[in-house]
């Protein structure tokens, strides 16, 4: 009893602390780019901040779209999610929401991630995607994101700079999850997931080229492999507490973050925290299923 006591007091510790570190909202310098600027995953989710956007192999719910394909067939029926930032909205806000279905062997998704009030630009994205599930053990998703012009006088479904996401799911053992993930030709995902016992241990590894977001640039992941690439390991732990309760941890490219989760019925209800660029920001995410 004494042991649960001391594991279950982890997370409130770090919950805890996380408030009396830069309590301010950050600095009041902007940093020069934000990863959910360019056509990958990051921050889409407050569940995939909160385990440090380690989520290839999770990939669970409307959010899948985004993070990896492959994943929309986890769930049958439809699923709507929307985010938003709660603090600092009037330097930048990051607002992402989707829609998923899914039937039988198939699913699809919308899905557009959008931030605003950012002093350079305001990168806006859609999303569409299709999944099939392979077999018990294996997915293959395939999605389309468009970059969409601002200002702009009439709605965009489409955009420009189109980009090609494929994704792989694969279920080794009912435990383990295995994942592959690419966001257009500059960006490659490789994701695990372990779920032992009432734990869940998440981990994501990204090569990602030195001129993503620069399209003036001609060099694809595929050159980089031969040279020199930046690259980012992402970690996470989640753990179920009390009925629908569960907190989670995590390191985003050496980032803190952390969370928690609320599941009643149909209804999941995150909250997200993450350090980054010596800035506390903090999310909120809601997910309906049905």
């Amino acid at each position: 009893m004494t042991t649960i006591r001391r594991l279950l007091s982890i997370p409130m510790l770090f919950f805890l602390l996380m408030h009396s570190v830069n309590a301010e909202d950050g600095g009041n310098f902007p940093p020069e780019r934000w990863s959910f600027e360019d056509p990958i995953p990051d921050y889409v989710g407050s569940r995939a901040i909160a385990v440090g956007n380690a989520y290839t192999a999770i990939a669970e719910g409307a959010t899948a779209g985004f993070w990896n394909p492959a994943g929309l067939i986890q769930s049958r029926g439809v699923a709507l999610f929307g985010q938003m930032r709660l603090n600092g909205r009037q330097e930048w806000a990051f607002d992402p929401k989707s829609i998923r279905f899914c039937y039988r062997r198939w699913a699809l998704f919308w899905g557009n991630k959008i931030a605003v009030r950012l002093p350079k630009r305001t990168p806006d994205y859609n999303y569409y995607a299709l999944a099939f599930r392979l077999s018990e053990r294996a997915a293959f998703g395939i999605a389309m994101s468009f970059e969409r012009r601002h200002p702009w006088d009439t709605y965009q479904w489409f955009g420009s700079q189109p980009r090609l996401h494929l994704g792989m799911l694969f279920y080794p053992r009912n435990s383990i999850r295995l994942a592959l993930a690419t966001h257009g030709t500059r960006s490659l995902d490789v994701g695990a997931a372990w779920n032992q016992k009432h734990w869940l241990a998440v981990m994501r590894v990204r090569w990602l080229s030195d001129d993503e977001g620069n399209t003036s640039k001609s060099t694809s992941f595929l050159s980089s492999i031969f040279r020199p690439s930046p690259f980012a390991l992402y970690t996470g732990l989640e753990k179920p507490l009390w009925h629908g309760l569960t907190a989670r941890l995590g390191i985003s490219a050496g980032s803190p973050a952390a969370g928690l989760g609320w599941r009643w019925r149909t209804l999941h209800l995150d909250y997200a925290w993450i350090l980054e660029h010596d800035q506390s920001i903090h999310f909120l995410s809601l997910e309906i299923a049905r």
